[in-house]
């Protein structure tokens, strides 16, 4: 059962175009960023990108929708990209984190979430453990009441003293969930070791934004969170701290877009989307990739 029909400009989609060493040998790196594909029972992507210009597909999490009852065909779209466009790089997202060891068992495909150092670009990856993802302090209720800019220089400040005391303004620590502290500081100190100490170009790939962006922005009607952002501290603050060439994301469906962060070009492709993004150096360039999504039943 052949799965993904991507169909390369330049080269058909057989298996004879193998491909499994990350990298490109000109010192540049073109990727092909799929954003949240939220694969079903009943939804095949096809896309129209020459796969000998593409040296890594990043896939930024939600490759499987919570509704898909055939993981398989997650496996199977993975072999494909892997055999006809190039080595594939994922992290898990909301929707298919309990899936990542199978999805991350396809030959050719990297698990970023455990860093990958290739041709000089650092891939450090963050990705879900649940599917109530978002921000790690729940700060709409007390005692931010909703006041994103608020939280994030709180908590900026609590990060810069080592958590060991609390800041001068704001509230003190007490009174914010300890639960959302622990969890921010988990996925901040895992950012830390994959970029502490480093010379290569970094490349940050996180299922959930960074927090207080154009890209985290809830624009659904119906949602209660519409309005407010709902992307991560954690990689907020990490952008702050080390300030990598490039962030993927993807989560918020509706807040795709290229933005740069705190000296980051970050890239969110949308639901369903796909861009290309070549780094020189650092120096990062993005453009659209045309994907479609067919109702082939599977």
């Amino acid at each position: 059962m052949a799965l993904g029909s991507w169909r390369p400009n330049r080269s058909p989609l057989n298996g004879h175009h193998e491909r499994h060493a990350w990298g490109a040998s000109d010192g540049r790196m073109r990727l092909l960023v799929l954003g949240d594909p939220h694969l079903t029972s009943s939804t095949v992507p096809e896309v129209t990108v020459a796969s000998t210009e593409i040296d890594v597909v990043i896939v930024v999490g939600d490759l499987l929708d919570q509704r898909c009852h055939s993981p398989e065909i997650g496996v199977e779209l993975l072999e494909d990209l892997v055999r006809s466009v190039a080595p594939v790089g994922y992290v898990p997202g909301n929707h298919d984190y309990p899936y990542r060891d199978l999805l991350t068992g396809v030959d050719g495909v990297t698990d970023l979430t455990a860093t990958d150092v290739r041709d000089g670009v650092r891939f450090v990856g963050l990705g879900c453990d649940r599917f109530d993802a978002g921000t790690e302090i729940r700060y709409l209720d007390s005692p931010f009441q909703g006041d994103a800019e608020q939280v994030d220089e709180w908590l900026d400040a609590y990060r810069a003293q080592a958590f060991q005391s609390s800041p001068v303004t704001g509230p003190d620590p007490s009174a914010v969930p300890a639960d959302g502290i622990e969890r921010y500081r988990h996925r901040l100190r895992h950012l830390r070791d994959g970029f502490a100490n480093t010379a290569e170009t970094g490349v940050l790939v996180s299922h959930v934004p960074p927090f207080d962006t154009q890209l985290d922005v809830i624009r659904a009607e119906r949602s209660p969170l519409q309005g407010h952002h709902w992307g991560s501290l954690a990689v907020r603050h990490a952008l702050r701290e080390y300030s990598p060439a490039l962030c993927l994301c993807g989560h918020i469906h509706g807040a795709a877009g290229v933005v740069d962060v705190d000296g980051t070009r970050c890239v969110n492709p949308g639901y369903r989307c796909a861009k290309t993004v070549t780094i020189d150096g650092d120096s990062v360039e993005t453009e659209d990739a045309p994907i479609e999504y067919g109702g082939r039943s599977v």
